[in-house]
């Protein structure tokens, strides 16, 4: 059964701390100490996580775990004993409505589901941000849908068969019929500084008007996909992401990496469609992303889309290498590309080189949505040689040739 908490300030450990709701509530703190927690709020908001997504979480702002479960849809139950929550599915698909969803650090979630390709769909009725600091484990597939935020705090901890974290809503009936159709007005976003695991095969989704992943996702042989804008469509089988799709835009939609995000002979896709982005930077990364070809045979994928109007900026190091088999495929496209002078965009292969395509394919074919403007800096770096006896593969820098604004630069 859930338990309702309230928040009181404790002299022993310096900090407010969850007591059941009917507890005796010692004196408030004190001036200066009410003043040092005002300095601390603002702190973590000039940290830039709440600028990246609008959320204001002070550094007590998840200290609680779920409250309020609710099953609308399929059968579960939920338990709680002192720092566990555990939600027990019997049924392949669950629908829990919540009146808030954090985890504290300390603080467990679990979800025992039938198998890897159950998903409980977990849904925020309440005004509060998700705030993840402790662990969050499912040996299936869990959606955490919040309108108001999702944060994954450092040193927070999820190893789930497959995870979606949405500011954007699904219908249940929408969940239950397999349709898998993300959509809202939400402004909020979702941020990853913690570790975020998936099972071998599985997926990690994240979704929202605006998505900053500045921790670790890991998704071996599987998928990670950073989605923003309006409406986001996903197809799953089983714990697999099949197809993943920003089908729609939102006002100042953005996605960033500047962490590591490893998919070994998975894909790793960063996908934003804004209203108002011209000259905007709508995919950034400047982080490390791993789609290498762990196993013998191909590199994985990497694809970074801007839609038609903002711009993708590429640095740091996206890495589609098979150091024993073909190079895999990178591919960064919208209406502005640019590889900074530090990016390092490498699909070569022992057996043969991969493809990498910036700003178009191959004169303008592959499929692929062609740059007004593609850069290439001074000091970047595209490779994808065939290290082994095998051939070199290919690059492409392409702007689109019946545009007459379009242009390479380098």
């Amino acid at each position: 059964m859930n338990h309702i908490f309230k928040l009181v300030w404790s002299r022993s450990h310096s900090a407010l701390v969850p007591v059941p709701e009917g507890a005796r509530t010692p004196r408030s703190p004190n001036r200066s100490l009410r003043r040092r927690m005002r300095r601390l709020a603002r702190k973590s908001v000039a940290s830039g996580t709440a600028l990246a997504t609008g959320l204001v979480l002070s550094p007590f702002a998840a200290l609680a775990l779920p409250v309020g479960g609710q099953v609308v849809g399929g059968q579960a139950s939920v338990s709680q004993s002192t720092n566990t929550l555990n939600v027990t599915q019997t049924s392949t698909k669950a629908v829990l409505d919540w009146q808030s969803f954090s985890i504290g650090a300390g603080e467990t979630v679990n979800f025992q589901q039938p198998g890897t390709s159950s998903i409980a769909l977990n849904r925020v009725t309440g005004s509060n941000a998700s705030a993840i600091y402790g662990h969050l484990n499912a040996n299936g597939q869990v959606f955490l849908v919040n309108p108001n935020g999702v944060y994954f705090a450092p040193g927070a901890k999820v190893n789930v068969g497959g995870l979606v974290a949405a500011t954007l809503g699904i219908s249940s009936s929408d969940f239950l019929a397999g349709k898998y159709h993300f959509s809202g007005t939400s402004t909020k976003g979702v941020v990853n500084d913690g570790s975020i695991n998936a099972a071998p095969g599985g997926y990690v989704a994240l979704i929202g008007n605006s998505v900053d992943n500045q921790g670790s996702i890991t998704t071996p042989g599987g998928t990670t996909a950073l989605g923003a804008g309006g409406t986001v469509d996903l197809t799953l089988a089983g714990n697999q992401l099949l197809h993943f799709q920003v089908s729609a835009a939102s006002l100042d939609a953005a996605v960033k990496n500047g962490g590591a995000i490893k998919a070994g002979n998975g894909a790793v896709i960063l996908s934003a469609r804004s209203k108002n982005a011209v000259l905007q930077t709508v995919v950034n990364n400047t982080g490390v992303i791993l789609a290498q070809g762990v196993r013998k045979g191909r590199g994985g994928t990497i694809e970074l889309f801007g839609g038609n109007t903002g711009t993708v900026a590429v640095s740091g190091r996206l890495d589609a290498s098979a150091p024993t088999g073909t190079g895999g495929k990178i591919v960064a496209t919208g209406r502005q590309v640019v590889a900074k002078s530090d990016a390092r965009l490498l699909a070569t292969g022992a057996v043969s080189g991969g493809e990498i395509a910036v700003g178009g394919g191959w004169q303008g074919g592959g499929n692929i949505a062609q740059a007004q403007q593609a850069t290439v800096e001074r000091g970047a770096v595209l490779d994808a040689s065939g290290t082994g006896t095998g051939s070199g593969g290919q690059i492409s820098v392409w702007s689109n040739v019946h545009d007459a604004a379009s242009v390479i630069c380098g």
